[in-house]
């Protein structure tokens, strides 16, 4: 165990751990968004497909969620 002021990892390989999980994950999105494509009826390719996760939504419904997403930041804890 390390004692106070030392660390088991240089900062270098800590930023290469991060950055390397950061890549893994987006490596895997990656392929299985072309199975997806490739393997199924559903198109990650349009922003309806991506916001709606393949559900018959009605827009009104859509815009009230992008509303709530942009105005959250903004709303008083």
């Amino acid at each position: 165990m390390a004692s106070k002021g030392e660390f088991v990892l240089s900062q270098g390989v800590g930023y290469g751990v991060v950055v390397g999980i950061g890549f893994l994950f987006a490596g895997i999105m990656w392929g299985l968004s072309w199975v997806q494509n490739r393997y199924t009826r559903y198109d990650t390719k349009t922003s309806e497909e991506f916001n709606t996760a393949s559900r018959s939504v009605k827009p009104g419904l859509i815009a009230s969620g992008i509303v709530c997403t942009l105005s959250s930041p903004f709303l008083p804890t």
